[in-house]
């Protein structure tokens, strides 16, 4: 199997390194967040996020980030500071992450479906100063009784019906009410939308991106005691910059990232987000892992790159009314997690028509550490 050379042409998106040749890239130090600032500012209107239906243009998303970076630092937040992101896969993930990032903050991701223990032993070993979820009742009780237990000094809660489409966010209202919590009144809650109520002056922060964290990604290893990965801006917008070379689109102004699998997977936050907005690419977001959404929006939205893990490519082989699904906009996907069984692969290639990469990796590698080059032309 060959790959050929690389070159800026067929690669715009990495213009800033210009030093690499046949896989070989100058890889510079940088913040995490600098490729999504670089795609603000070269793709204002290409669409960078749709959730459920809605969408918002990088123009709009980098709006949205310098806001609520100048309302984390009027809510006291400083360089340095811990803030713990419990969402499930929204906008409000993408945005707070490099909000928090832009002012020297630290992203401690966590995952919404913990029970309160283990809430409580990330809240203690991470200590962040604000925890961030959804007004649903799947999270903010379990956020509220965290942020008591563990002296939590403010809750930030982001509204489910506010990043819908108005008519869905009529029938949530209607249909689905009982899904979102009662949120009890407090000094120590801000929401969402009264944080980015403000001029978006924000201070940046001066990253030192080989020494200053970005990440802390809490993984179990082989002990099953969380322990968080302590990742550099560096470690992953270097990671990024690697798993884009194996990804060479024809059409860069077309590509759409189905994130299927969590943010708050390291994962998903690097393979999926990190990698879409050095592209300049779509990031169409499911809440949750649902095998016949998954398969819908594959077949409507037309998602070009398919980052996922081998349970979910062996349920769409196995699922009786695949036939049903257009699957044929899929270019590249990248499975990982765990060992892809050969004839899995095959069997979704065959299927989809795209190809399958499979990579391996840890949390402490940001986490890709390496992808099978063999997979690429079969």
């Amino acid at each position: 199997m060959t790959s050929s050379a690389i070159t800026i042409e067929q690669k715009p998106w990495l213009a800033s390194y210009p030093s690499f040749a046949d896989w070989n890239m100058d890889i510079r130090p940088e913040p995490a967040h600098a490729a999504f600032e670089r795609s603000v500012a070269a793709y204002p209107d290409r669409i960078c996020m749709e959730f459920m239906g809605r969408t918002w243009t990088y123009r709009e998303t980098g709006t949205m980030v310098r806001a609520a970076a100048k309302g984390l630092q009027d809510s006291g937040i400083q360089r340095g500071d811990r803030i713990a992101l419990m969402l499930p896969n929204t906008p409000y993930y993408i945005v707070l992450f490099h909000a928090v990032l832009l002012i020297g903050g630290v992203v401690v991701n966590i995952n919404p479906l913990y029970a309160q223990r283990e809430l409580d032993g990330l809240a203690k070993d991470s200590r962040p100063r604000m925890l961030v979820t959804m007004d649903l009742e799947a999270t903010y009780p379990k956020a509220r009784e965290t942020v008591d237990r563990n002296n939590i000094e403010q809750l930030l809660l982001c509204s489910m019906t506010e990043i819908l489409p108005w008519r869905k966010a009529v029938l949530f209202n209607i249909f689905k009410r009982k899904t979102l919590a009662r949120v009890e009144d407090d000094d120590r809650q801000i929401w969402f939308e009264d944080l980015i109520e403000n001029n978006e002056d924000y201070r940046p922060a001066a990253i030192d991106p080989e020494n200053d964290l970005a990440v802390l990604q809490y993984t179990g290893g082989t002990t099953g005691i969380p322990k968080a990965a302590m990742l550099t801006h560096a470690n992953i917008s270097a990671n990024a910059i690697q798993v884009a070379a194996w990804y060479d689109p024809s059409d860069v102004d077309e590509e759409k990232f189905l994130a299927a699998l969590p943010f708050f997977h390291v994962f998903a936050m690097t393979v999926t987000m990190m990698t879409a907005l050095r592209y300049g690419a779509q990031i169409i977001m499911l809440p949750r892992f649902d095998l016949k959404t998954c398969l819908r929006a594959i077949a409507n939205k037309k998602p070009t790159f398919f980052p996922a893990v081998p349970t979910i490519f062996n349920a769409i082989n196995t699922f009786p009314d695949i036939s049903k699904y257009d699957l044929s906009s899929l270019k590249l996907c990248i499975s990982g997690g765990a060992p892809l069984p050969v004839e899995v692969k095959k069997e979704f290639e065959r299927i989809s028509g795209c190809v399958v990469v499979e990579g391996y990796g840890l949390s402490e590698t940001s986490p890709v550490g390496n992808d099978k080059p063999h997979c690429w032309n079969q």
